[in-house]
């Protein structure tokens, strides 16, 4: 909404499966509805537009450690990064914003000293997608010239 309603042209995707609807107060904004885990269909959504940058937020969270979830897992949380990654290269999208998790860090009570890089080490396998997709999007960032990508572990 901040960014609608300071200027900015804002598309929300919204999964047409989800238990959640958008919320009716989200006037001004224009959703598409998307299955992120569709190449296609993420780069027709992105080729119809010019994007400045993307904040991607959307995520399979599995309070599960089974690994019958993973498959659900890789297809969601980093699939829907890469096929996004995909669109942006295409449409020379440059800006990139992910919402990690603190699941990267494994569980436990966090350090004295806080968190830091080289503490990653997540436990579960919601921990491991995500940071999966923060490797994803290290390895575009080293490779598409002129694209950038920062990863916010909330």
């Amino acid at each position: 909404m901040h960014l609608a309603r300071n200027g900015h042209d804002v598309l929300a995707t919204w999964h047409s499966k989800g238990r959640r609807r958008p919320p009716g107060d989200l006037q001004g904004l224009a959703f598409a509805v998307l299955d992120l885990t569709d190449r296609e269909a993420v780069r027709s959504m992105m080729g119809a537009r010019k994007f400045d940058g993307i904040v991607h937020t959307a995520a399979v969270v599995d309070s599960g450690d089974q690994l019958e979830a993973l498959p659900h897992l890789v297809k969601a949380n980093i699939g829907a990064v890469g096929n996004l990654v995909d669109a942006a290269k295409h449409n020379g999208c440059p800006r990139f914003v992910f919402t990690s998790s603190i699941s990267v860090y494994g569980g436990g009570d966090s350090p004295e000293s806080g968190f830091y890089e080289n503490f990653v080490a997540p436990d579960t396998l919601y921990g491991w997608s995500k940071r999966s997709a923060e490797e994803v999007l290290d390895f575009a960032v080293a490779r598409i010239p002129e694209f950038s990508a920062i990863s916010l572990r909330l």
